[in-house]
């Protein structure tokens, strides 16, 4: 009978939630990405206007494109993820499962599809009022 505080069983989850965790942010980090690339600078006015008229409205509440791109890289990400609980089917036999890279699959796949997807085209900004500024990125 072992009287350890220590229980291997719990950090395994812990550490299993941690790696699943890991995969979901790393998509939203390839599609930030690529949006960051894409972009010259935001319109820190435009930005703040949640009204219909705003350069960045979307009619749908959150652009497909991103959110497709995102859950493809999830996805793909998961295929090569391994844990106590559950393992990707691709997740043996190639350097990307055996290392536990399947974060770095999940930025490549979201940035390559949020790059190639069709995205609606961003409304010309309108004229800067008097004190706003636009961020540069």
């Amino acid at each position: 009978m072992s009287c350890c505080w220590w229980r291997p069983p719990s950090w395994a989850r812990f550490i299993a939630f941690l790696s699943l965790l890991a995969v979901a942010f790393s998509a939203w980090v390839g599609v930030f990405g690529a949006d960051m690339l894409r972009r010259e600078e935001y319109d820190a006015g435009a930005l703040l206007d949640t009204t219909r008229t705003s350069a960045y409205w979307c009619p749908v509440g959150f652009g497909p494109a991103a959110v497709a791109a995102w859950a493809l890289g999830l996805g793909s990400g998961l295929l090569f993820s391994t844990s106590d609980r559950f393992t990707g089917p691709w997740a043996s036999n190639n350097p990307v499962g055996e290392y536990g890279l399947g974060w770095v699959a999940t930025v490549a796949v979201s940035f390559l599809m949020y790059v190639v997807l069709p995205k609606p085209a961003v409304a010309p900004a309108a004229q800067p009022a008097k004190g706003s500024a636009t961020m540069a990125v």
